[in-house]
């Protein structure tokens, strides 16, 4: 195996392990809100991230759940596009990438950041 395969295996496994912890870890939380569709786990972790439009970025991902994730960004995504994540600095940001998820809202966010509510595909939870 070439350096560059082991290093993008490496990376990949970034969203991998935090979305398969969440069975472990996740358990109704008296502080989760009604209307979310599962408990959230906070988190910080640095991701990169392309729009269908080919705009890319960095981010971080702020809470973590089984069927979504909240990222924060210096720029706003727009709702309803479709984005692929994967870890930073990874050459291969496309419909390949490890994770695709929705925009199902975005918010200006503290400090001239943005939010962003991301779903993610049936089937993405482990």
């Amino acid at each position: 195996m070439t350096d560059d395969s082991q290093r993008y295996e490496r990376k990949q496994g970034l969203l991998t392990r935090l979305l398969s912890s969440i069975n472990f870890l996740v358990t109704e939380n008296t502080n989760t809100r009604d209307t979310r569709g599962s408990a959230r786990i906070e988190c910080r972790a640095e991701v990169a991230y392309v729009e269908e439009t080919g705009v890319r970025g960095t981010g971080y991902l702020v809470d973590i759940s089984r069927t979504g994730l909240q990222l924060e960004t210096e720029k706003k995504l727009s709702k309803g596009r479709t984005i692929a994540l994967n870890a930073p600095e990874d050459e291969t940001l496309d419909r390949t990438a490890p994770f695709m998820a929705k925009v199902r809202w975005s918010t200006k966010g503290k400090a001239g950041t943005f939010r962003a509510g991301l779903e993610l595909p049936p089937g993405t939870e482990s």
